[in-house]
């Protein structure tokens, strides 16, 4: 976990959007990959006013032998007035010691932080919504998280790599203000080398990357989100493109299945009273039945998979086993969406036997 050049020069910019106050609170000690000098030239490229602070140097005494600063002055010069770590252990002298994990916050910790950093944390975090709803719980209105995640090419860095949608889909579901997310793009070398940012995400913005497109770089996510008096924290969401693509195709769907079902009476105009079987005692049956109300004369009865069911009566008719009328039908239709190619590999050993087996829709439509 740690606060690169690049990572610092995001912080700036955030500050200077929303300057900074109060108590920040890092998810475990930070490393510092720059010195003082660093730290006050980049501040100054940026315009940005750093406050006076007593210089101290990292706790890592390879990092401090190259002049690199603490967190806690890094993060004081920018503008906290307390700085506050917390982690699984004391290993890294975090001053508060919790299992993210857990959901028993020590009272003292709700709502006891006007920032939180979470420098690479959470995807250490077996039970990530437990961590996000704590995340939550410990920010006061109007506080800030800023996440640096990993997105991809961290193998076994951590239990998870996390894309944009993770943290785009939980703020909004959980009504935090989403300020900025994006992805971008590092190597080895973060510490000293420039990141590629992905500027501006929005659900579907990366689409054109989403699938093998990305180069053997390593890639992570930066979100910043601010928590608001109508937030909650243990909200589940769903991912937002599929809600889009739901949205979308819900008429087409509709209208597809309708006319599906108007066709079916062209499909068994051939046959004669008492010569198809309906495969299929559920719902769509009970759709369907409407749809061939003037054909119904040409029903048997209904079959299905499940014995249990067989002599009882469905809509106004008998369920049979497939064996006892195989001698009597000359079709059956499938009376399913989701299984109808399931039902169908089941029983197109009656084509075998001249019985026509009647698919109501295109192979795949509704496939899981």
């Amino acid at each position: 976990m740690g606060i690169a050049l690049e990572a610092l020069r995001i912080l700036l910019k955030e500050g200077k959007r929303k300057p900074f106050s109060g108590k920040v609170l890092t998810l475990g000690r930070q490393d510092i990959y720059f010195s003082d000098n660093i730290l006050r030239s980049t501040a100054k490229d940026l315009g940005y006013n750093l406050k006076n602070e007593q210089p101290t140097f990292s706790l890592r005494n390879d990092y401090a032998k190259k002049g690199f600063i603490s967190d806690v002055y890094m993060l004081k010069c920018i503008g906290f007035k307390e700085v506050i770590s917390l982690d699984y252990s004391d290993y890294e002298s975090a001053q508060i010691v919790f299992d993210l994990n857990n959901t028993n916050l020590p009272d003292n910790l709700i709502e006891g932080f006007d920032m939180i950093i979470d420098g690479g944390t959470i995807e250490h975090v077996f039970h990530i919504p437990n961590a996000m709803y704590n995340i939550f719980r410990m920010l006061r209105i109007g506080g800030r998280i800023i996440h640096f995640s990993p997105s991809s090419n961290l193998v076994d860095h951590g239990f998870y790599m996390l894309s944009p949608t993770f943290f785009f889909d939980f703020y909004n579901a959980n009504s935090f203000e989403v300020n900025h997310i994006c992805l971008f793009r590092y190597t080895q070398n973060h510490d000293t080398e420039p990141w590629t940012f992905y500027d501006n995400y929005s659900q579907g913005s990366l689409d054109s990357i989403s699938f093998g497109g990305l180069d053997d770089g390593i890639y992570g996510v930066l979100c910043i989100a601010t928590k608001t008096e109508n937030s909650m924290g243990d909200r589940i969401p769903q991912q937002g493109s599929y809600i889009k693509h739901w949205k979308t195709n819900k008429n087409k769907t509709v209208d597809y299945r309708s006319q599906k079902l108007i066709e079916i009476t062209e499909k068994i105009k051939e046959f004669d009273k008492n010569s198809i079987a309906i495969y299929g005692t559920g719902n769509h049956t009970k759709i369907l039945l409407p749809y061939i109300e003037k054909d119904q004369y040409k029903i048997i009865g209904l079959l299905d998979y499940d014995a249990n069911k067989v002599g009882q009566n469905y809509y106004g008719f008998t369920v049979y086993n497939l064996n006892e009328i195989t001698d009597r039908i000359k079709a059956v239709i499938i009376s399913s969406d989701v299984f109808q190619e399931v039902i169908y590999e089941r029983i197109k050993i009656l084509e075998a036997q001249g019985i026509k087996v009647i698919k109501i829709y295109d192979d795949g439509i509704f496939q899981r």
